[in-house]
């Protein structure tokens, strides 16, 4: 999963919405137990994002991102973590 926002559109709560219904919709298959994120630990509104979406942060690795080393953290969410959401309200509404 992967998702951008202009700066005009960020803190508004857009990408979590976004992140969170992107599992939803994933786990509308029966097949699909578990949804992933990779995000550079560079890039901390990501991993704001994925966080407050419910998903959890299960490993990392050694990466290359625009040229330069980095620590990519792999993030999942599985099927029935929506109650996880860490602002539920707005979320749940949309869910």
């Amino acid at each position: 999963m992967g998702f951008t926002h202009a700066r005009a559109h960020q803190g508004k709560g857009h990408a979590t919405r976004t992140a969170a219904l992107a599992a939803q919709q994933a786990f509308r298959h029966p097949t699909v137990t578990e949804v992933r994120a990779v995000p550079t630990h560079l890039n901390q509104a990501s991993v704001a994002v994925l966080m407050r979406a419910a998903f959890r942060q299960i490993g990392t690795c050694e990466a290359v991102f625009k040229g330069k080393p980095c620590v990519e953290a792999l993030f999942a969410r599985q099927r029935g973590d929506a109650g996880l959401l860490a602002h539920a309200d707005p979320l749940r509404q949309a869910l």
